[in-house]
């Protein structure tokens, strides 16, 4: 494991950020990555998990990003992932239209709790508070989100879907969060939507 604490990270480029700007990028050997007190800025990802199990991010900011706050996926174990993710701020842009403050494309038993999710100004808010994006051919399972503050979005504030056939995700529970889109959008969507491409993509969802 690797452990990144009190640190910033900030990108000061003049010009908007493109694809492969990244803060941190995990892409191999990410098992036991804690992420701790830290500020990652400005990035077109902020923070992209693309494989590793049982990380932590704990007590931590993540703002103005361009595509996302925090993505994670495990490419060579879809199943795989244990994140716990607590007591952090995703915080939306002021000049960007970031698509989501976390994606999550495969890793089962995500945990994110007591997190705050804040678009910020009108025009430039997350499309999507937590996007559940399921990539093609992928079964995962297990997902908590529970006591969080998700608001500050003009489509969905959890926003599940499913890619293409074969692509699943069960055992999912959202419990005890305020959720809230842009009050003067006119294009807020749901709360809570899950859209699947065939019968049974999600199920075992509880929500509470």
């Amino acid at each position: 494991g690797c452990s990144f604490e009190n640190i910033f990270l900030g990108n000061t480029a003049v010009s908007t950020p493109t694809a492969g700007s990244t803060g941190i990028a995990v892409t191999s050997n990410g098992d036991l990555t804690q992420f701790k007190g830290i500020h990652v800025d400005g990035f077109y990802i902020n923070v992209d998990i693309q494989t590793g199990t049982e990380d932590v991010l704990t007590g931590s900011h993540f703002t103005s990003p361009v595509l996302y706050d925090l993505k994670l996926r495990n490419i060579p174990a879809p199943d795989g992932g244990d994140h716990a993710i607590s007591d952090c701020c995703f915080i939306g842009s002021l000049i960007n239209t970031p698509s989501a403050a976390i994606e999550i494309e495969s890793g089962g038993g995500v945990k994110i709790s007591n997190c705050k999710i804040n678009g910020g100004s009108t025009s430039t808010c997350f499309t999507n508070g937590i996007d559940l994006a399921v990539a093609a051919s992928v079964a995962t399972s297990d997902l908590l989100i529970s006591n969080c503050s998700i608001e500050g979005f003009t489509s969905n504030g959890i926003n599940g879907t499913t890619n293409a056939t074969s692509s699943t995700w069960q055992k999912i529970v959202i419990s005890g969060n305020q959720i809230s889109p842009i009050a003067a959008s006119n294009t807020a969507g749901n709360a809570i939507k899950f859209n699947a491409t065939t019968a049974n993509d999600f199920k075992n969802i509880t929500i509470t």
